[in-house]
C-alpha cells in the first residue's frame, strides 16, 4: 500500500473514532462496543491490497462516520418514562409535520396499505 493511501486509511480510522467519541459521549458501554467494532472491521480488512477496494473502504468509513454524527442520538432517562435527547450541532433535524386526523386518504392508498405485510410478518 502506498504511503498516501496508508495515510488515508489512518485518517478514516481516526475519523470513525472521533465520531464514536462524540456520538456516544458518556456511555461507556456504547463507546467500548463501537471501539471494538471499528477496530475489528479494520483488522479484518488489513490484508486487502487492491487499491480500488481500499479506496472504496476508505469512502465507506467516512460515510459511516458522517451517518453516526448526523443521525444517531442518545436518550437519557431523567425520570421513569421521561427521556432527554442529546442532540449535537451535526444532528440532522427534519421538519416535524403535525398529524392531521381529518386528512382524506385516497381509497387506492388504503387498499395498498392493507395489502402490505407488516415487517414482522416477513
Amino acid at each position: 500500500m502506498g504511503d498516501i493511501l496508508r495515510k488515508e486509511v489512518l485518517k478514516a480510522f481516526r475519523t470513525l473514532h472521533k465520531a464514536r467519541k462524540i456520538v456516544f459521549k458518556g456511555d461507556l458501554k456504547a463507546l467500548t462496543a463501537a471501539r471494538d467494532r471499528i477496530n475489528e472491521e479494520f483488522k479484518q480488512k488489513k490484508s486487502v491490497d487492491d487499491k480500488k477496494t481500499i479506496e472504496q473502504l476508505i469512502e465507506h468509513a467516512h460515510e459511516v462516520a458522517k451517518e453516526l454524527r448526523t443521525t444517531v442520538v442518545q436518550a437519557e432517562e431523567k425520570q421513569p418514562g421521561v427521556f432527554q435527547l442529546k442532540i449535537t450541532e451535526e444532528t440532522l433535524k427534519l421538519d416535524n409535520k403535525v398529524f392531521d386526523p381529518n386528512v382524506e386518504i385516497p381509497p387506492d392508498a388504503r387498499k395498498r396499505m392493507r395489502n402490505q405485510k407488516c415487517c414482522q410478518e416477513k
